[in-house]
C-alpha cells in the first residue's frame, strides 16, 4: 500500500467511495455501507499492457463466478462499472492518473488477507488447483481471508494469465 496514495484522501465523484488500498495495476475505493469496492487501474506507460492485465483479471472473475466450485470462494456482486471521475482529499480532480474505463466493482470483503504463499500449503495448492481447473492460472500473487479453522473463505488478485510488471512507478 502506497502511504502517498492514502494521504491523498482518493475519492471516487458522486458516490461514497474512498482510498482502501492499491495494488501493481489499480487502487481499490470502499464503499463501507454498501459493502462494496472498486478497483481502477492507474495510468501506465503502456496503455495496451494494462488493458490486457484488467481483461485478464475481468476474464478470471467470470469464470470464477460461473464455477459453482469457486463462487463461493470469490467477492460476490462482481460487475464493471463505467468510468467515474476521482478526486484527492482538497478537490483536484486526479482522473488522468486513471484509466477510469478499467473499473470494476465487487463485494467488499472485512477481513484479514494473506498471501496465498503464505497459508497452510495443502489448502494453497487446493485452492489453486480449483482455480486452475477452470482456466484461471496466474494464483501467485492471489490473496486470502482464512477462517480461523485453516480454509479459505474467499481469495481475490488472480486472472487468466500472468502480464509480467514491466515498470513502476
Amino acid at each position: 500500500m502506497s502511504i502517498a496514495n492514502q494521504e491523498r484522501g482518493l475519492r471516487l465523484a458522486d458516490a461514497d467511495f474512498v482510498y482502501l488500498s492499491e495494488g501493481a495495476y489499480g487502487i481499490v475505493f470502499v464503499d463501507r455501507v454498501a459493502a462494496r469496492i472498486r478497483k481502477i487501474y492507474r495510468r501506465k506507460p503502456d496503455e495496451k499492457h494494462t488493458r490486457n492485465v484488467f481483461e485478464s483479471e475481468v476474464h478470471a472473475y467470470r469464470l470464477a463466478m460461473g464455477s459453482e466450485s469457486l463462487q463461493a470462494l470469490v467477492p460476490a456482486h462482481f460487475r464493471l462499472c463505467v468510468p467515474q471521475r476521482i478526486f484527492d482529499s482538497i478537490g483536484t480532480d486526479v482522473t488522468a492518473e486513471f484509466f477510469p474505463d478499467l473499473a470494476f466493482e465487487a463485494e467488499f470483503v472485512d477481513g484479514r488477507f494473506s498471501k496465498i504463499g503464505d497459508i497452510d500449503s495443502r489448502e494453497a495448492d487446493k485452492i489453486r488447483d480449483a482455480f486452475h481447473s477452470v482456466g484461471i492460472k496466474h494464483t501467485i500473487d492471489m490473496s486470502v481471508c482464512v477462517a480461523p479453522e485453516g480454509h479459505v473463505l474467499k481469495a481475490i488478485d488472480f486472472a487468466v494469465e500472468e502480464h509480467e510488471l514491466w515498470y513502476s512507478d
